[in-house]
């Protein structure tokens, strides 16, 4: 049920206030309203300070009329809804109608029609029967905008990190993970940035990479000491097997120069590294291939009789043994023309 507020304007003293002729002093009791403490405290205060009457406000500090835009004496009598934003003003009502002493936030609306962000936290108080309500008005409209400043550039970070092909991550000192980009959180088989949180390299990766990736961090960490373009080994569990990685890693420092995290950003390499070895691996066979060039080119013993040729273990071989292994020529047998009439001579003469 929603709270109509009815309010018969007081007379007002000097400071403000109803007065009562038979009113007690509010000294007999610790939480009772006293005049004088009020404004004493209120205007020591740097917020501004309301004290209502079933949602009136009888009695304010200087700070809160001018957090409004208004003199003291505009808030004297007024509803307080009368200053909250109407996106707000059910909220308040509930907060008023439980008696809420926990901090919240409400839109504020000031004199000339601006709106700011406000927290508020109130106490209920009695004073002869009187139930009175104190709250503690805050500006926070200046850190309200730094957190929306602060989330934006959150945003155009995680667009920016989650469209590039790299594998990018932030951990703590400890070495826990706390900001993952998309392609790094595939290639630890988990879709959401929640099942990675707070969850170290031990939990994505077999103990002895984990165990070289948490050294090499936790030396960074102690030194400060970047790790530029290390080639390392990493399992990834969406494709279930090994990758080559070009990493680097570099720490996080705070405002006072100590390390409190670091960032890393791994690029994927196993192709190049399997292009390079299949590089190597041809100059190797081209340059075996130009030394036994080389080697056939020179001054070769042969017999002139059998023509085998003497090869460098002092051995006597078939000729095309020797060039077998020391090229990649290969031989197919046949007999040429004068051969076949040499030992075939008798059957030419039939034909």
């Amino acid at each position: 049920m929603t709270h109509t507020y009815h309010h018969t304007a007081p007379r007002q003293t000097a400071t403000g206030c109803k007065k009562h002729a038979n009113q007690r002093p509010a000294a007999d009791s610790e939480l009772a309203y006293h005049e004088p403490d009020f404004k004493t405290l209120a205007q020591a205060t740097f917020e501004g300070i309301a004290l209502t009457e079933q949602g009136i406000i009888i009695d304010c500090n200087e700070q809160l009329a001018t957090m409004l835009g208004c003199k003291r004496g505009e808030l004297i009598g007024r509803s307080a809804l009368e200053f909250v934003a109407p996106e707000s003003r059910e909220f308040v009502r509930r907060a008023h109608r439980t008696m809420l002493e926990e901090p919240y936030e409400h839109i504020a609306l000031r004199k000339d029609g601006m709106t700011f962000t406000v927290e508020v936290r109130g106490k209920f108080i009695k004073q002869d029967g009187r139930q009175l309500r104190v709250a503690a008005i805050r500006d926070i409209s200046k850190r309200k905008s730094l957190e929306q400043d602060l989330e934006n550039e959150r945003n155009l970070l995680r667009t920016l990190i989650d469209n590039l092909p790299d594998l990018i991550y932030f951990k703590d000192a400890e070495g826990r993970y706390i900001l993952n980009n998309r392609a790094h959180l595939r290639s630890m088989g988990v879709e959401r940035q929640e099942e990675v949180l707070g969850r170290t390299t031990f939990d994505f990766h077999p103990h002895d990479l984990a165990r070289q990736y948490h050294d090499d961090e936790q030396k960074l960490v102690a030194t400060g000491i970047p790790l530029p373009g290390r080639e390392e080994l990493a399992f990834h569990r969406d494709k279930g097997e090994q990758r080559w990685h070009l990493t680097t890693k570099i720490p996080i420092k705070n405002s006072r120069g100590e390390v409190v995290g670091l960032a890393g950003i791994s690029r994927d390499i196993t192709e190049q590294k399997h292009l390079q070895e299949q590089r190597d691996e041809n100059v190797r066979e081209l340059q075996e291939a130009l030394e036994n060039v080389s080697t056939l080119s020179g001054l070769l013993p042969i017999c002139a009789g059998c023509k085998k040729i003497r090869n460098d273990q002092g051995y006597w071989q078939q000729v095309e043994g020797y060039i077998m292994e020391h090229s990649s020529a290969r031989f197919t047998h046949g007999l040429c023309p004068d051969c076949i009439q040499k030992m075939y001579s008798e059957f030419q003469k039939n034909a």
